[in-house]
């Protein structure tokens, strides 16, 4: 029996785990049929943990495992240099941009008045792509970031931007309740430790501050269900969470979550919900939070 984020899935034989070693797509295929059904998302995971199981125990095969890995090591470095693997770092790219995508979420809320006179951190800013328009919409807005470069890169553009460095995601050098509003756009799916940086959050936040958050969803794990599975089949990346994130955003990490989970998420380290819209072709989750 797997237990996989509530879903119950029973094999009958040990073979129908093992084929996964000579023919995977076709033994997720199967398993995932057999499954007691349950949320999709669990569904996806389960097949990732089974692809898993077929990377980490492939070498209990001793005359399979030579082969194996001189095939992964070759699938790898052609992987490696069809896209380009080697430049890859968490967030170097996020200074570039294009200036149109800023505020993605503006054609599902207003946001004319919503800035204005309002002092904002933008957490995880990266190249400053929403803070600069945020201020243009008379907010006063500051930026924080992981990636000194990144805020090297927001001065080089407006050097009245105060920005903070940040060495731990859940350190951030301000005094309590000092925000008005915290803009935290496709960051917190990047950090494994959530919780701990929402609290965080929750602290330099204002009693009764608004906090506008965007979560990556079901749907965008499964668009990219089969890139997850060939990096993990080739060894490009060691956890579905890496491989995840090196497909949507060229980083070590990427998490989804459903709209229970999200909820739960917000709910319990003092928020309340007045928002919660899909967007980007149900990719993306927008939530509108209100601290208690």
């Amino acid at each position: 029996i797997i237990y996989m984020d509530g879903l119950k899935c029973r094999y009958s034989t040990l073979e129908t785990v093992l084929c996964i070693k000579i023919n995977p797509d076709k033994a997720i295929e199967y398993l995932t049929k057999s499954a007691n059904n349950g949320f999709y998302a669990a569904k996806e995971k389960l097949k990732i943990a089974i692809v898993n199981f077929w990377v980490d125990h492939h070498r209990q095969t001793e005359n399979f495992n030579d082969h194996l890995e001189e095939v992964k090591q070759k699938n790898a470095a052609y992987f490696r240099k069809k896209h380009h693997l080697e430049d890859w770092g968490t967030w170097k790219q996020a200074k570039y941009f294009k200036e149109d995508l800023s505020l993605e979420y503006k054609n599902m809320i207003d946001v004319t008045n919503m800035f204005k006179d309002k002092l904002i951190l933008d957490y995880g800013s990266g190249g400053g792509r929403d803070a600069f328009a945020i201020k243009q919409l008379g907010g006063n807005v500051e930026c924080c970031d992981i990636i000194k470069e990144n805020l090297d890169f927001i001065k080089s553009k407006d050097k009245d931007i105060k920005t903070y460095h940040l060495e731990l995601s859940n350190k951030i050098p301000v005094e309590n309740e000092r925000y008005d509003i915290i803009h935290c756009h496709g960051v917190l799916h990047h950090i494994s430790d959530i919780s701990k940086v929402i609290q965080e959050l929750n602290r330099i936040l204002k009693k009764d501050g608004k906090m506008i958050v965007m979560l990556y969803t079901e749907k965008l794990f499964k668009d990219n269900l089969n890139e997850i599975i060939k990096y993990l089949a080739n060894g490009i990346a060691h956890s579905w969470q890496e491989a995840f994130g090196k497909i949507t955003d060229k980083c070590d990490y990427s998490e989804f979550y459903g709209v229970s989970q999200g909820r739960k998420l917000f709910l319990d380290n003092g928020f309340s919900i007045e928002k919660i819209a899909d967007y980007h072709d149900d990719q993306f989750r927008l939530y509108i939070l209100r601290k208690l």
